[in-house]
C-alpha cells in the first residue's frame, strides 16, 4: 500500500498518457505478490527453525535436569501445515487488500489531479 501511495504521481502521469487502469495495476500487482510470496517463505522457514530451535533447547534443558527421565523422540512443537497454510493465506489477503484499496482510489481520480497531488 505505501509502494503505490509513493508511486501516486507516477500512476497519474501513466494514466494521463493513456496506459491503462489494467496494466498500471498489473505493474503493481506482480511487486505486491513478489513481496508476499518472500514473506511466506521466509516465514516458513522461520517457523521450522524455531520450532527446531524450541525442541532442542527445552530438551536439553530436560536433559540436564532430569537426565534419566527422558523419553526417546520426545517434542515440545510440532511442525504443523496447519499453521503454514493460515499464516500464508493471512499474508496473501493482506496482500491483496492492499492492492485493490488503493487501487480503487487510484481508478476513480483524475489523472491530472493526481499529477497535481503533493504528496
Amino acid at each position: 500500500s505505501k509502494m503505490i501511495q509513493d508511486k501516486y504521481r507516477e500512476i497519474g502521469i501513466l494514466k494521463a498518457l493513456g496506459i491503462g487502469n489494467r496494466a498500471i495495476g498489473a505493474v503493481f500487482g506482480i511487486q505486491i505478490w513478489l513481496i508476499a510470496l518472500v514473506t511466506v517463505i521466509l516465514s516458513v522457514f522461520g517457523y521450522s527453525m524455531f520450532v527446531n530451535q524450541a525442541n532442542d533447547l527445552l530438551i536439553n534443558s530436560l536433559r540436564m535436569i532430569a537426565p534419566e527421565k527422558i523419553i526417546p523422540g520426545l517434542t515440545f512443537f510440532d511442525f504443523r501445515t496447519d499453521i503454514v497454510l493460515q499464516n500464508s493465506s493471512v499474508v496473501f489477503i493482506l496482500a491483496l487488500i492492499s492492492y485493490i484499496v488503493p487501487m480503487l482510489r487510484i481508478r476513480a481520480l483524475d489523472p491530472l489531479k493526481i499529477i497535481r497531488t503533493e504528496k
